[in-house]
């Protein structure tokens, strides 16, 4: 077993004092621990598989994968069950990481952004409509075409923001 201590700590890139410190122990058990002098209790077996999604049966008998399947989070089935975009999903992770408490106000501030950004555009609409004339064919063809090649571009954007977060995760 203390190879696979061993083999975790070094899948998750940690030395033997920060890999000790986030399981609330010494570098120096740690130590003990990968090198056979001391087996780990159940204690710290169990702590060490879950807050590192570790097979407790791998890790005790080497049989199967080294992390148990991770299990699907609320934010993910909802975002599959409504068909959210990645950006979405990410948006609601990183909402939830947001202290409790800042939450509230946070929310409050965004509406009251948006609230104004939509008054400011519907404003820009409304003098638009009353002092252009109106619109040809063409005019809404080029109109209609410039949105959709801003979409594509925010669709862009988005999936390589998602690229570059997922491989900055392995």
């Amino acid at each position: 077993m203390n190879a696979r201590i061993s083999l975790v700590r070094k899948h998750l890139k940690m030395t033997q004092a920060s890999f000790g410190k986030s399981l609330g122990v010494s570098r120096d058990v740690i130590a003990n621990l990968e090198s056979g002098r001391v087996s780990p209790n159940d204690t710290f077996i169990q702590l060490l598989c879950s807050k590192y999604s570790v097979n407790e049966t791998w890790l005790r008998t080497g049989d199967g994968e080294m992390f148990s399947k991770p299990e699907i989070s609320l934010v993910d089935r909802l975002c599959t069950e409504k068909g959210a975009s990645t950006l979405v999903r990410q948006l609601l992770e990183a909402y939830f990481e947001i202290d409790e408490r800042v939450r509230g106000p946070f929310i409050d501030q965004l509406l009251n952004g948006l609230h104004r950004r939509l008054e400011a555009e519907q404003e820009k609409n409304v003098s638009a409509v009353e002092t252009s004339p109106p619109a040809t064919d063409a005019d809404i063809e080029a109109q209609t075409e410039a949105y959709r090649q801003r979409l594509i571009e925010e669709k862009k954007r988005a999936s390589q923001t998602s690229a570059v977060k997922e491989s900055g995760a392995g």
